[in-house]
């Protein structure tokens, strides 16, 4: 009876232990949650993030965060500042450059398939491929395009862009690469260059036998379940900066450049592309090997090598252990960054051109990481970045502008009194003569470099070739404003001095 009375008691203990583990085990559960949802909403990293949108005066942002099993957003601002629409998981935006990982996981689908191989001649499959350098014929690998190291400059190849939507821009952007005589040899040094992107597209393409969005929708998107993701997807409301103010601004469209920066897509479904970098989802084989493979190192691929980053396959690598990608549009900019090692990843995305998306996603990142606030001591770990350099350029073209504008009224005015001064006088044909020579050799200098100066400003911010058109097209309306007030200017002076 006293055994049995024991053992009634030892079955009631381990009942009670189970419980209590089984108590503890959710809460540890429920507190890494608790963990990931505090900091993403904790009010001093928040307004870190709020002070940073404020220096861009960027209407909204994004945060998706990936922890383990755990996902968290947070959204900032609005999408659409007209109606106040509160920005969100499911705002559909541009994510701008971070779409070259898309691209380059399309080859190395292809290449899962057998249907190619990285190290293979681009000219094996595109029958009109031909390009020179120094004069000579030249050849390109895939794995060149895909670590932009094939020869190609970004500015100049760029600048010929064309928008449109028809899906034949496709093919005609990437004839920008027929007979281009490269700007180095094949392999030789890194340039970043978004054409080689466009290439890959049309390179996917033609080996698939679909058109590039189908592809990737149907072999990528659909299969990782991101179902809010597309090319051809009405977005939310996008902004420039003009006049020192955010200006709605709806960018022409480039069918024939998808493939290297315009991918449209929710944090909600961000959520899914980076749990499927964290290897958390479960995938065709091929895709999951694709992916593998796209996180691999390999050292026989030249890639850019500085401050212990690596571009390989669609990511800039960090320490060998972090992965990330910027993207930049006219009117949306996005950072995702992650760390398959230690399964957490963060996506910034906004509907303007702001750093505040570097900030917030790398800032989350770092404290997902360490669990440490965001101020220590009064003193910020991760310290602003300052202005966005469009957002600066604005600025300064805007309040030269009003510069301008102001000496424009002043000569109309000067103008106008001049006039009937002059008819009082009788003019001196020497006089006038030297007049004419000196005015010419002053202001005209002055009037051709007030036009020219787009295509300063675009070397100077490495898009050399960028003029008039590439720039409206990217929303640096103040700059052409500028320029055209600037010009104006320098003629009245030349009519009336």
């Amino acid at each position: 009876m006293n055994k049995l009375k024991v053992l009634r008691h030892m079955i009631a203990y381990i009942m009670v232990l189970i419980i209590i583990l089984g108590f503890t085990a959710n809460s540890f559960a429920e507190g890494n949650d608790t963990t990931l949802s505090t900091i993403i909403n904790d009010a001093t990293w928040k307004n870190y993030v709020q002070n940073s949108m404020a220096l861009d005066n960027a209407p909204g942002l994004v945060v998706v965060a990936v922890s383990g099993n755990e996902i968290a957003y947070t959204g900032f601002g609005y999408s659409n500042l007209a109606d106040e629409t509160d920005i969100s998981a499911e705002t559909v935006l541009q994510m701008g450059s971070c779409s070259k990982a898309f691209t380059a996981l399309a080859v190395l689908l292809l290449q899962e398939r057998g249907m190619l191989s990285v190290d293979d001649c681009v000219s094996e499959y595109i029958p009109w491929w031909h390009v020179t350098y120094q004069g000579q014929d030249a050849d390109v690998k895939i794995w060149q395009l895909i670590n932009h190291c094939a020869g190609f400059p970004n500015g100049p190849t760029m600048a010929k862009y064309e928008t449109g939507t028809d899906p034949a821009l496709t093919e005609k952007t990437a004839l920008i690469a027929k007979d281009y005589e490269l700007a180095a040899a094949p392999g030789q040094r890194f340039e970043y260059c978004n054409l080689d992107y466009v290439l890959l597209a049309y390179l996917t393409q033609v080996v698939s036998g679909m058109q590039f969005d189908d592809f990737v929708e149907k072999n990528i998107l659909a299969p990782i379940g991101m179902e809010h993701s597309g090319f051809d997807l009405p977005t939310a409301q996008g902004y420039i900066s003009f006049l020192g103010r955010s200006t709605p601004f709806n960018a022409p469209r480039m069918k024939g450049a998808e493939g290297e920066g315009y991918l449209i897509t929710t944090a909600s479904d961000i959520s899914l592309w980076i749990r499927a970098q964290l290897g958390q989802l479960e995938l065709p084989d091929d895709l999951k090997n694709a992916i593998a493979k796209s996180h691999e190192v390999n050292t026989n691929y030249q890639a850019i090598e500085t401050n212990g980053e690596a571009y390989y396959n669609g990511w800039i690598l960090v320490d060998n252990s972090i992965f990330y990608h910027s993207g930049m549009n006219a009117n949306f900019t996005a950072n995702l960054i992650f760390d398959p090692n230690r399964g957490v990843g963060v996506m910034a995305i906004s509907n303007c051109v702001t750093d505040a998306v570097q900030d917030a996603s790398e800032s989350c990142f770092k404290l997902i990481l360490d669990n440490k606030h965001l101020l220590k001591s009064g003193v910020e770990i991760y310290p602003k970045q300052g202005r966005n350099m469009m957002v600066e350029l604005d600025l300064i073209c805007s309040s030269l502008s009003a510069i301008f504008a102001v000496l424009i009224l002043i000569c109309i005015i000067a103008g106008i009194t001049q006039k009937k001064r002059l008819s009082q006088k009788s003019p001196d044909p020497e006089k006038a003569k030297k007049r004419f020579i000196v005015k010419m050799v002053l202001f005209v200098p002055l009037m051709i470099i007030s036009f020219i100066l787009p295509y300063v400003a675009g070397y100077i911010v490495g898009y050399a070739k960028f003029g008039y058109k590439m720039f409206l097209i990217w929303g640096a309306w103040s700059l052409v404003l500028m320029c055209a007030l600037m010009t104006l200017t320098f003629l009245l002076l030349l009519i009336l001095s």
